[in-house]
């Protein structure tokens, strides 16, 4: 089949004799849409119909689960996710030593013995000397494991909070029987604030460590305090320093608080229905998320907080600061912790949704498929769905938390309790999981033979870009504004002429993504498959065990090779330095266009087709891997694959979001500066594709 595409019909890519063939509703579809490569997505399905996404309520033992591993160490935070946390209040009883003593003890949900603590007591006799009343924390402790989380300051806050009721309940009993209300600051012996006496304890080597973590929570070193320094037995020298924290009494807070921003009272988790979790908000490894507060928020800055994924008992889950804040969503989307109350608002609930790689469908239960993987269930992508219908995301440039409309996905860690916002797609984790399911050896063979034959069509390069119009740029975005490939194509062209890369390169870049041709062929014919080869992608050497570092390698085991002892060896098939030129690799677009062009006897130089063939195999030019194939032709080459790698990766960075190119712009790159390239190596004429 040969295909002859005059300039205005460059738009479809196909014959004006063709596009009459098509259904009127199928040429607005490849019009339109860019026939998306991507199969039906039940997914979307899914979520645009509500009761299907609350058909199952999901918790933080389903967003954390449990380790496969045994632990070794039932106290560590990092071995054992499967668990939620909890606050509970005592008095009293047979193990306090202090009179009036009140604890407020962290409780892990599978285990026994608390993980933190803070003791404390209101000395009430001094309640009887006017301007002398005085609280203590005797104890604040949270166990090494659990530490980074803000626990400490957690417990803290919640000690001063239990004071300060406690304070204020016995304050008006003393008022009622005076039959008065304070009028002053000190009124029948009332004072309106509570001194509140901790000493710092530290390690001399960690100066101020100690001290500085309690300026944060407001405390200051009391004035004229002695500095005692401890000698214990293990060798360790402690400085012990005295402290105070000033308790307002309410009316006199109510009183002093004149600021045009009132900030609204805290909230306690001790005695909540539901358990809760410390959550890291990233987004990237290492990145943190931060909330604007309504000051801060039309300039773009971002306030660092600690986070707490809260259940309420209800099914939904609220993120909460460790000061006692509670996140919730405006009507426009935005997201504060200055007001509200989670209580009562519903706009701080949300509701956290799956997707399930083998089926795609949300909130999958683990038995409802038969492929089932535990290392690919723990990278499965989550939502934070609001009350208003909006989705939890973070900005790109700010890392500030905002709702959207659009779906944004989030990857559970249980290594560090962290919820990572990312790029990342149910389509493209479903792209990749069929990817590694079919991708075999047999597969391969079977594609070089159906394809190999070169007997799907005739394009030139020129109608080949037109053809592939028809295509999304980026077939797993989720928002559908993803320039056509052609477009991606000259882009990709245009950043590798700017960086100063030969004119070969260059036509090279321009070609790279042109093996989808064959999907426009195949699709043509009717003929499509659920599993779309031609997407670019990472891909592999077939025939030998594909190093840990593969993409998505959790996907693995649904590979048939890797439990055949001739595939799933450290060689496979191979020998010692056999060459790159003489391995399988994953049948991909690249792979075919590389075929493509030495079939059509191009004379581009050899090194820039072996470049474009092996770009793909990222994890052997930049992860090392591979290197006991390679021979002294592979290693020359290698830099230059690794470059030419970036130049695709900076294209795709720079198509997020951009404008499409019209049929004019790419017609005058293409007459004034990529023709004259492809005539110079042969690539200017008709091509066996």
């Amino acid at each position: 089949m040969e295909f002859a595409i005059s300039s205005s019909e460059r738009r479809t890519g196909f014959t004006e004799r063709e596009v009459c063939r098509m259904e009127p509703s199928q040429t607005k579809r490849r019009r339109c849409e860019g026939y998306s490569p991507v199969p039906t997505q039940p997914w979307l399905q899914a979520l645009s119909n509500r009761e299907s996404c609350f058909a199952k309520t999901l918790h933080l033992v389903d967003l954390f689960p449990s380790s496969d591993q045994q632990e070794k160490d039932n106290h560590s935070i990092r071995q054992s996710s499967g668990f939620t946390l909890r606050l509970e209040h005592r008095q009293g009883g047979a193990v306090a030593r202090h009179p009036g003593e009140e604890r407020i003890l962290l409780f892990r949900s599978d285990q026994p013995g608390a993980i933190a603590k803070v003791i404390y007591s209101l000395e009430e006799q001094k309640m009887q000397q006017e301007h002398d009343e005085q609280a203590k924390i005797y104890v604040l402790d949270v166990k090494a494991p659990y530490r980074g989380y803000d626990f400490g300051g957690l417990l803290f806050r919640e000690a001063l909070a239990s004071l300060r009721h406690r304070y204020q309940t016995q304050a008006k009993q003393r008022l009622q029987a005076f039959g008065n209300t304070p009028r002053s600051s000190c009124n029948n012996g009332v004072p309106s604030s509570l001194q509140c006496v901790l000493d710092a304890e530290e390690d001399v080597e960690r100066h101020d460590k100690l001290v500085n973590f309690y300026k944060r929570m407001g405390c200051a070193v009391k004035p004229d305090a002695k500095i005692q320094y401890l000698h214990n037995n293990d060798g360790t020298t402690y400085r012990k320093i005295t402290m105070l924290r000033t308790i307002l009494f309410e009316e006199a807070t109510a009183r002093r608080d004149t600021s045009k921003y009132k900030k609204t009272d805290t909230e306690s988790l001790v005695g909540r229905n539901g358990g809760f979790l410390p959550v890291i908000l990233l987004q990237a490894p290492g990145k943190r998320a931060g909330c604007a507060t309504e000051q801060l928020y039309h300039i773009a800055q971002r306030v660092e907080q600690h986070w707490l994924l809260v259940e309420d008992g209800f099914g939904q889950v609220e993120l909460w600061t460790t000061c006692g804040r509670c996140l919730f969503v405006t009507e426009e989307g935005r997201c504060k912790t200055d007001g509200g109350s989670s209580a009562t608002h519903e706009a701080c609930k949300f509701r956290l949704l799956r997707f399930s790689d083998a089926t795609q469908t949300l909130n999958d239960d683990e038995n409802d498929s038969d492929e089932h993987i535990p290392e690919a269930r723990l990278k499965e992508l989550w939502m934070l769905q609001s009350s208003r219908g909006l989705f939890l995301c973070l900005d790109a440039k700010s890392s500030v938390m905002s709702c959207s409309r659009t779906p944004a996905f989030w990857q559970a860690s249980r290594d560090n309790f962290s919820l990572t916002c990312t790029t990342d797609t149910p389509p493209r984790r479903q792209h990749y999981r069929q990817q590694w399911k079919a991708q075999t050896v047999d597969y391969v063979y079977a594609m070089r033979d159906r394809y190999l034959k070169f007997n799907h069509g005739s394009l030139t390069i020129r109608q080949a870009l037109d053809a592939v119009q028809a295509l999304p740029e980026y077939p797993f975005d989720i928002s559908g504004r993803s320039v056509s490939l052609r477009t991606r194509c000259f882009r990709t062209a245009e950043i590798a002429r700017h960086a100063g890369h030969p004119d070969w390169v260059q036509l090279l870049a321009l070609m790279y993504c042109l093996g989808s041709v064959a999907h426009v062929l195949e699709t043509y014919k009717g003929n499509q498959n659920e599993y779309n080869w031609t997407i670019s992608s990472r891909g592999w050497i077939v025939g030998c065990a594909p190093p840990l570092t593969t993409v998505f390698s959790e996907f693995r085991s649904l590979n048939q090779d890797t439990s055949d002892s001739r595939y799933s060896s450290l060689y496979g098939m191979y020998h010692q330095h056999v060459g790159l030129s003489n391995v399988l690799l994953t049948w991909t677009g690249p792979e075919y266009l590389y075929h493509v062009l030495q079939h059509n006897d191009v004379s581009l130089p050899e090194e820039g087709l072996t470049m474009l063939r092996l770009a793909s195999i990222f994890d052997w030019h930049s992860n090392n891997q591979y290197l006991h194939l390679c021979n002294d032709d592979d290693q020359e080459v290698r830099a230059l694959c690794a470059d030419f790698d970036t130049v695709m990766r900076d294209t795709s960075s720079q198509c997020n979001g951009a404008t499409e190119w019209t049929d004019a712009e790419c017609e005058s790159l293409w007459v004034n500066h990529y023709g004259d390239i492809a005539a110079k190596y042969d690539v200017d004429g008709v091509l066996e594709w």
